[in-house]
């Protein structure tokens, strides 16, 4: 590949982490929705079905860095990213799921928290915030055994306000400083 070709797909990595930044946020936003308006109305339905897919360009920007440190953790973070995104659709419809998803969620922050606080790949501090909600993700997946439905029903809300959070503060550092690594 010639310089220009390369210089290209440096360009074209950039902006793509400036465009996952953006769905991120709408992606943030429809998860907001999700945690206040009532399950099983129009607007709800609407809401996954862009609150979900819009994951996507988040883990597909972020892969090639997780892959540029360590194969294994960014075929991890990738699968279990992805996973969460199709199993969260189904447990935001049917309660039964929600612990499915939620292992899911757990498991992707777990990953790729673990790795950003490693390598830096994105900020060594957000790799620590996303490790930690990994670990509530786990514990809030158990909570419906523990503490009943209702508490599950909770945790699904206030799972949403955290994914919310938290893709607004991965969007940014991909939006200010597109490039990698972060160290």
């Amino acid at each position: 590949m010639g310089r220009e070709g390369h210089q290209g797909e440096v360009v074209g990595e950039l902006l793509d982490a400036r465009k996952a930044a953006g769905w991120s946020v709408l992606a943030a936003l429809a998860h907001l929705g999700l945690a206040v308006v009532p399950a099983g109305s129009d607007v709800y339905d609407t809401l996954i079905a862009v609150g979900y897919p819009l994951l996507l360009p988040l883990i597909a920007s972020v892969h090639p860095r997780h892959a540029s440190v360590r194969r294994s953790g960014a075929i991890l973070g990738t699968i279990t990213g992805v996973a969460h995104g199709a199993i969260g659709i189904v447990g935001a419809i049917d309660p039964a799921a929600r612990p499915a998803a939620l292992v899911l969620l757990g498991m992707w922050w777990w990953t790729i928290g673990k790795m950003w606080a490693e390598t830096a790949v994105l900020p060594r501090a957000l790799g620590v915030v996303t490790a930690a909600l990994g670990v509530a993700a786990f514990a809030a997946a158990a909570l419906p055994i523990v503490f009943g439905a209702r508490a599950g029903d909770e945790a699904a809300q206030a799972g949403h306000v955290a994914i919310a959070l938290w893709l607004v503060a991965v969007a940014v550092p991909l939006w200010v400083r597109p490039d990698v690594p972060f160290a």
